[in-house]
Formats: C-alpha cells, sequence, structure tokens
C-alpha cells in the first residue's frame, strides 16, 4: 500500500458545512499536513448544492447526507439529530422561536415536521444562511434550532427529546459518492473519519 505522504494527484472535494464546521479550518489544515503531494480543492456547502456540482462533474467526491433513491453511496456515519438551545430547557416554551436554514434542508424539515406533530406552537424567528450562523444565534439566546452532533459546538446545550420534553427528532445518514474509487480519494475519506 502506497503511504499517505506519498499520495499525489489533485482532488476536488465537497463537504457538507454541517460537519464539524466549527472544526473545518484545522481538519483541512491537518489534511494538507498529512497529504502534501495533493492538490486538494474544497467546496463548503448544504447536500443538494453539493450534488448539483458532483453531477456536473465539479466535484471528485462529496460528503453529504444521503438521499434517498441516489445510487450506491459509502456510508461515513450516522447522527442523531438533536434540540439545540443556549440553556436547558426541559420543556418547550409556548411559542418557540427557530433559527433555521433556508429550505431545502433536513434539519429545517426535521424541526417543522417535529413541532408540527404536536401542539408545539413556533415561529421562523431567523432564517441564516449557514450553520456557523445558526451556532452563533442560538449561542446569543435567539432561538432554538435541530443540529446533528458534528455540528454541536461550546455553548450549545441538547435539550432532551421525548417523554413530555421536546419531541423526538430522527438520524441522518452522512455518506460519500466518489465520481471513481482511487487510493487518493479513499485516503481523504479516512483522514476525515479521524
Amino acid at each position: 500500500m502506497v503511504g499517505r505522504r506519498n499520495l499525489e494527484g489533485r482532488l476536488r472535494l465537497g463537504i457538507v458545512e454541517y460537519l464539524v464546521p466549527h472544526r473545518l479550518p484545522e481538519l483541512l489544515g491537518r489534511i494538507r499536513r498529512l497529504l502534501p503531494r495533493v492538490e486538494l480543492s474544497v467546496r463548503v456547502a448544504l447536500s443538494e448544492e453539493l450534488l448539483r456540482a458532483f453531477d456536473a462533474g465539479d466535484l471528485d467526491v462529496v460528503l453529504v447526507k444521503e438521499q434517498e433513491g441516489r445510487g450506491s453511496p459509502h456510508l461515513f456515519r450516522e447522527e442523531k439529530m438533536h434540540w439545540v438551545a443556549a440553556q436547558d430547557l426541559d420543556v418547550p416554551p409556548p411559542l418557540v422561536d427557530l433559527c433555521l436554514l433556508p429550505a431545502p434542508c433536513a434539519f429545517r424539515a426535521a424541526a417543522i415536521s417535529a413541532l408540527n406533530s404536536g401542539t408545539i406552537q413556533w415561529r421562523e424567528a431567523l432564517t441564516l444562511s449557514g450553520v456557523v450562523g445558526v451556532q452563533s444565534r442560538i449561542k446569543e439566546g435567539l432561538g432554538i434550532s435541530v443540529l446533528c452532533e458534528s455540528a454541536l459546538d461550546d455553548g450549545l446545550v441538547t435539550l432532551p427529546q421525548g417523554n413530555g420534553a421536546w419531541p423526538e427528532l430522527p438520524g441522518i445518514r452522512l455518506v460519500t459518492y466518489e465520481r471513481s474509487p482511487d487510493p487518493l480519494g479513499r485516503a481523504l475519506i479516512d483522514l476525515l473519519k479521524e
């Protein structure tokens, strides 16, 4: 097997933006150190945008939320979704202020569906263009949102689900799609998993 440091070539990677957004610069720096001969180009966006770019031939590998009925992805990991706030709230307040990403978004859909399935009143207090913006506004106490485990950061409190607390949320599957399997793409995905 060729060692990581000997791998070379060009790779265009798409990473869904809620995969450790607060650690992404550190993670990319580590990849550049461990794969010094790789010309890496990275695009960070929501799954739908990355898949459009992948389909257009603009990306070689994408790490995204699994899309039902789409090809044969490789499982990266499964994660739980969590209600998150700046402080503990054992039960929802009379009116829930949501901080959301624009549609289409799995977290947005999960939050709205879960709240609509019960008797919890809610309003969309803020719509933000990125996960870091959602994290920041939640930390400032401006609302509540739904994020996956990878997007949890210091200053965010996960809220209890079920048993009269917050409604249960589904999990998500993060997967990779590769244009053509090769050692460089596999090495990069393995580094992201570490």
